[in-house]
């Protein structure tokens, strides 16, 4: 006897067996309610689910007759969706290790080695990829934000321009500039592209960032740091180079980064104009 036939044979000593509804039959027809209903989750994330008709849920029946209700197998794809919605990458999305143009083996194999590493090791370690411009460091930073989304990580893509602006803008606003820190801090993985950008000279080195952003980077960093969360940095400057604006942020990223890529800064590694060439 069920629980539901115990729990009325309590209140109601006298009832009869067959003048008691069947808990089954009613489960099973609330079930079958909710599971026909329809939700709207498709039209957010594009995905249309026939088994929980776009709720992201379905219900069951257990052997006492108790109704639960589970998250269909459809939200972990759309959890993935909504984690690629919310991260910053937009169009960059696309961008895959599998799409990403190989015209030199020589170095652009060892470059994909390094960069799966990174997706592969389940820490939270740091990735740090620099040198030329053009050479593909955007697009593989993204693959390996796209495959850490796949697991599950939610990931937060940001220009350090951006960053450094606001940062900027909020200097002399204590408690605005520590909440818009705290966000930084606490994104699971925090993506953060062109770090440091500056103009570049004729040979591809890029000039000295400013004494502002260079204090700037170093909050961030150290904010990071201190919080030991997942970080990805793409940036013209090679780390040596980063080590004589502030040793002790270039230190951090060392210490934390077991993944350091850095492309020689050579015209013929420029993807872009090489495409623009042809």
């Amino acid at each position: 006897m069920n629980d539901f036939l115990q729990l009325l044979q309590v209140i109601k000593p006298d009832i009869e067996i067959h003048d008691i509804p069947d808990p089954y039959a009613y489960a099973r027809m609330q079930t079958q309610w909710y599971n026909e209903n329809t939700g709207n989750l498709n039209e957010a994330d594009g995905i249309d689910c026939p088994v929980c008709r776009n709720k992201g849920t379905i219900q069951y029946v257990d052997d006492n007759g108790h109704t639960h209700v589970k998250d269909c197998s459809c939200m972990v794809k759309r959890n993935a969706v909504r984690a690629m919605q919310n991260s910053g990458l937009g169009g960059l999305i696309e961008k895959t290790i599998g799409n990403y143009q190989i015209y030199d083996h020589s170095w652009q194999d060892k470059v994909i080695d390094r960069t799966m590493q990174f997706i592969n090791d389940e820490s939270d370690t740091w990735l740090y990829f620099a040198g030329q411009t053009g050479s593909g460091k955007t697009h593989l930073c993204t693959a390996a934000c796209t495959a850490l989304m796949d697991k599950g990580r939610r990931v937060k893509y940001m220009l350090w321009g951006k960053i450094s602006q606001k940062l900027n803008a909020l200097k002399y606003k204590v408690e605005e500039f520590e909440q818009y820190l705290h966000e930084l801090k606490n994104v699971d993985v925090l993506y953060i592209d062109d770090f440091l950008k500056t103009p570049t000279n004729a040979n591809g080195v890029p000039d000295k960032p400013l004494t502002e952003d260079v204090r700037n980077a170093y909050t961030v960093i150290n904010a990071r740091y201190f919080a030991n969360k997942k970080t990805i940095i793409s940036s013209e400057h090679f780390i040596s180079e980063y080590n004589t604006y502030d040793g002790a942020a270039a230190g951090r990223i060392k210490q934390m980064a077991k993944i350091i890529i850095q492309i020689e800064r050579k015209p013929e590694r420029d993807y872009r104009k090489r495409r623009a060439s042809l």
